[in-house]
């Protein structure tokens, strides 16, 4: 039998390239290290290892499946053409995945990421981020910070996680988990499939058949254009209106799904008391967990028909919530890898983070030092959007302009902001009269407090949200204005809540407020023992009190005070007078049948 002679062979791989400041790899599959200057890396063609140290980087990858990591420093990279893995770092780092199927990683802080073509996985990491998918059925995951991601073309999966978010599916059948926080949920163009999660959220459909879930919380939630289904469960409310979800777009056309094991013989169906012209759904009556509040529906007019019995699971939105694990998708940590695990490389020794001792080696003389397509921009800062605070009476429109929702928010690098979204009140309309002003008429009868939410940007991928808040106010009602009479020279007198009272649903009599136009020209007003002039003010409470006097001259006529009333809330009595008439005698007849004369002077009798 012939013996079979095995012989050894060595395989050389390529050594590892490091690079200081501009340079490039080679059209093969390169394992390439920065320095700690600022580096403008390009991989050229191949499946490329390149991994950045200090200072801000440009890393571009080319053809090829490439792996980059910016390490510290606002970093931009680019993967090029093919499924790349991209990792931010530290600091503020701008991705973009080019074509292909790529994984990319904002990692730490407030990082831009752009999948571009293919079919892509992100991740923002911590802080704000900003997330566009572009093309292709992208999966999207905000994660921590107040993020902003937008699926774009595609069938997209678009997950929140924690922090307020805002998400947009966009074109396509897309499926958006807000998760934790006060998230805006935009379906778009397409099917979609919305859940709020947690906490108060904005959902809106958009054109479509879409299914609608705000889960926990209470969320306002729109359909939009289609034939649209909004879940409820025995979860979705609570005890009072304000705990229940606002849907102000329920047509004829429309379904509620009931999930999680709720029927339909559970539920009551009635009509609110504050607005009837609502219908409250709640489990228990009116005094159970009020679940759903349809705007503008007559509840005579749903019936069993509206409703269909789902069996979901529990919601649950692919892959991690927080930053991915080693053993699956690379995690951001301090001190990454240079090497991925998935396609090994050989790296220069076996510490993760080399610092090579020897002079590195220059960019190689055969080739033409390259000039970069583009120097990376500087990063971006998110703007910070904060709550305003807005009053309006009872049945009348309040016109704002977004000057004025502005004027309280700012952005770290001073880049002008504009509203890019703007949610829906729960108890009135929002209509925008032009592109920089809106109206907000409350519901009929209104009274209390209400709400809505708006998103700012400031043009470079970065922005916030924020909540307008209206209190919608009863006005003050004049209520008694009689006037008194007194004698001249004589003692001075009360002013009592029977001589002049003003009264209000909503506010207290301390907070009921009378402003003098005009004191009375002769004798003297007084607020206990300190004058009352034009322009000084007292309250319902001190009328209330017995504080209000008014001692006369020694003239007779007729010397009235004029004042207006406001509540502190927007609304106000208009300029009004209190009479005073100053007489020479004041004669009281007492009981039983008097003759009584007067004097050539003017009397009072009694």
């Amino acid at each position: 039998m012939a013996q079979t002679e095995r012989v050894k062979q060595q395989v050389e791989l390529p050594s590892t390239i490091f690079i200081r400041g501009l340079a490039e790899g080679s059209i093969f599959s390169d394992s390439i290290i920065g320095s700690t200057v600022a580096d403008t890396i390009l991989a050229l063609s191949g499946d490329d290892t390149v991994f950045a140290l200090d200072e801000n980087d440009a890393l571009l990858g080319d053809e090829g499946q490439d792996q980059m990591n910016g390490n510290a420093g606002n970093d931009f990279l680019d993967g090029g053409p093919g499924d790349d893995s991209l990792r931010g770092g530290k600091d503020l780092d701008s991705l973009f995945g080019g074509s292909g199927s790529d994984v990319l990683f904002g990692d730490r802080d407030s990082d831009t990421i752009w999948g571009e073509e293919g079919n892509d996985t992100i991740y923002g990491g911590k802080e704000n981020d900003s997330i566009v998918g572009g093309g292709e059925d992208d999966l999207l995951f905000g994660d921590r910070g107040d993020d902003f991601v937008a699926g774009d073309i595609g069938n997209d999966t678009v997950v929140g996680g924690a922090g307020d978010d805002r998400l947009l599916g966009n074109d396509g059948g897309d499926t958006l988990f807000g998760e934790t926080g006060r998230d805006i949920l935009e379906g778009n163009t397409g099917d979609d499939v919305l859940f709020g999660g947690k906490d108060a959220d904005s959902l809106a459909g958009g054109v479509g058949a879409d299914f609608l879930s705000g889960d926990l919380g209470a969320d306002t939630i729109s359909g939009g254009i289609g034939q649209d289904t909004f879940n409820i469960t025995r979860d979705s409310g609570g005890p009072g209106v304000s705990s229940a979800d606002f849907i102000n777009d329920f047509s004829n056309e429309d379904l509620i799904g009931l999930s999680n094991g709720l029927s339909f013989e559970e539920l009551s169906i009635f009509a609110s008391e504050d607005n009837p012209d609502n219908t409250i759904i709640s489990v228990g009556g009116t005094n159970g967990n009020f679940l759903a509040v349809l705007e503008g529906v007559e509840s005579s007019t749903i019936d069993s028909s509206d409703f269909v019995t789902l069996s979901l699971p529990t919601p649950t939105p692919p892959g991690p919530t927080t930053s991915p694990s080693p053993t699956s998708t690379p995690t951001p940590t301090e001190t990454p890898t240079p090497t991925p695990t998935e396609t090994p490389t050989p790296t220069p020794t076996e510490t993760p983070t080399p610092t090579p001792t020897e002079t590195p080696t220059p960019t190689p003389t055969e080739t033409p030092t390259p000039t970069p397509t583009e120097t990376p921009e500087p990063s971006n800062n998110p703007p910070e959007a904060e709550d305003d605070n807005l009053t309006t009476n009872q049945n009348e429109p309040l016109t704002f302009t977004t000057q004025e929702l502005l004027e309280n928010d700012s952005d770290p690098d001073g880049d002008p902001l504009s509203i890019s979204a703007i949610g829906t009140p729960r108890n009135g309309s929002l209509v925008q009269e032009n592109s920089t002003t809106y109206t907000y008429t409350p519901n009929t009868g209104f009274l209390g407090e209400d709400s809505f939410s708006y998103s700012i940007s400031d043009g470079n991928g970065g922005s916030d949200t924020a909540q307008v808040n209206i209190k919608v106010n009863d006005s003050p009602q004049l209520v008694n204005n009689r006037g008194i009479i007194a004698e001249r020279g004589g003692a001075r007198q009360t002013i009592f809540n029977t001589n002049l009272l003003v009264t209000d649903t909503d506010n207290t009599a301390e907070e009921i407020t009378y402003n003098i136009i005009r004191a009375p020209i002769q004798g003297n007003l007084t607020l206990v023992d300190d004058s009352i002039n034009n322009d000084d003010t007292f309250s319902q409470a001190d009328i209330n009190n017995n504080l209000i006097l008014y001692t006369p001259g020694n003239t007779a006529g007729r010397f009235p005070f004029t004042f207006s009333v406001s509540d502190g809330d927007n609304g106000t009595i208009p300029t009004t007078s209190f009479s005073i008439t100053v007489v020479d005698n004041i004669s009281e007849g007492g009981g039983g049948d008097n003759t009584i004369n007067g004097t050539p002077a003017s009397d009072y009798i009694l």
